[in-house]
């Protein structure tokens, strides 16, 4: 299935350093920074990762983000807002360094329960592993997630650590062939993290 496409006519944009956001995913970002306007629940905006200057400059014919601002947040004294991804959009213009236009992108949506386990057991296997604070709230969060393009979305914001590899699996537009890229790059995790845990045994 291809969705409908929307356009978006000067919306806010916010760039980040290496940083993805996925849709159906969370991010904590400043509420204000120098030169652009506060923001507060319910505001739209787009949001970019960039890699080096000449990314920063020319964001546009890129992908993005879609993404609202749910809550207002304190950290440790810093006003913070929480965004949730909502799609991938095309980045058609950019009106200054703090507005652009924006509409959605073509995406194959294909629904397939059988990759959707395959991408579930995955990343409880890796969680397992991987035994951090947050692996009980993530495998209760996927026990959830009945959609294909949610469940790639989810996996690859939250246990894909790679810039590169994130920015490719951002970039994919049809369902099957990112669930097969995120599959691929689980594993490649799941053998670098092994590696780890062997060699630290023997010592």
């Amino acid at each position: 299935m291809i969705y409908n496409m929307n356009v978006y006519k000067h919306i806010n944009l916010r760039i980040f350093y290496k940083k993805i956001l996925f849709p159906f995913s969370n991010m904590e970002i400043p509420e204000f920074l120098r030169g652009q306007s506060r923001l507060v629940p319910g505001d739209s905006l787009i949001v970019v990762p960039v890699w080096n200057l000449w990314s920063f400059l020319f964001p546009s014919n890129r992908i993005g983000t879609l993404a609202k601002v749910t809550r207002t947040l304190d950290s440790r004294g810093i006003a913070m807002v929480e965004i949730r991804g909502i799609n991938r959009v095309n980045i058609k213009r950019r009106q200054s360094l703090l507005f652009a236009d924006c509409s959605d992108t073509e995406e194959n949506i294909h629904e397939n329960s059988d990759m959707i386990e395959k991408l579930r057991k995955k990343a409880q296997e890796f969680v397992f592993l991987i035994d951090i604070n947050e692996s009980d709230r993530l495998i209760y969060l996927m026990n959830f997630i009945s959609s294909l393009n949610e469940m790639t979305d989810f996996l690859s914001n939250y246990f894909i650590s790679d810039f590169r590899d994130k920015l490719r699996l951002l970039n994919e537009t049809d369902v099957n062939s990112r669930s097969n890229l995120l599959l691929a790059q689980l594993d490649k995790q799941l053998v670098k993290v092994n590696k780890l845990k062997n060699r630290i045994s023997l010592q």
